[in-house]
């Protein structure tokens, strides 16, 4: 099987690379937080090799390139894009679209995944919005979202849940 062709592979690499942007910046800033634009750009420059990938693709290009595949299949007339679609996804952009096919062959090719990348957590409106979008970009079967959570090692907010922790175990012992 091609890696193009297997969503859990080509997803474990991305996230892979993913965690290397994050290292990489972290190693050239000192520990600023990378942009979403570097993370996608970063994982393209070191998966283009054994993916086909698009970093920051706007919803409109999306909607094309869906209604092109399935003109390819089912030889079905594309429909214009739909106000629906531009009311819920307007001008934004996916942070980057996994291909599957013959990379040769740009035209032909279809998607295997939409990917939001994500460093800290702030809520799920990434996973909403993909939720969202997944319907209308009905020849992606998949959307993934690759997070990094710094975890706050020597925070307050450790050291609290330890004492509450030590605090249950005693009362649960005494």
């Amino acid at each position: 099987m091609k890696l193009e062709d297997n969503i859990t592979e080509s997803i474990t690499r991305v996230c892979d690379e993913y965690g290397k942007a994050i290292e990489r910046y972290d190693y050239c800033t000192g520990g600023e937080q990378p942009p979403e634009q570097f993370i996608a750009s970063y994982v393209v420059s070191g998966l283009a090799d054994v993916l086909t990938m698009t970093a920051e693709t706007n919803s409109r290009k999306l909607w094309e390139w869906n209604q092109e595949s399935k003109f390819r299949h089912s030889q079905q007339p594309t429909l214009h894009i739909i106000q629906d679609y531009i009311s819920k996804f307007g001008h934004k952009r996916v942070d980057l679209v996994i291909y599957m096919g013959d990379h040769t062959k740009k035209s032909e090719m279809g998607f295997l995944c939409l990917v939001e990348f994500k460093y800290g957590w702030r809520g799920n409106a990434d996973f909403i919005r993909l939720t969202e979008w997944l319907p209308f970009i009905d020849t992606c079967r998949y959307g993934a979202i690759c997070t990094a959570i710094e975890i706050p090692q020597n925070s307050k907010y450790i050291t609290e849940a330890l004492s509450l922790s030590f605090r249950h175990d005693q009362h649960i012992v005494g």
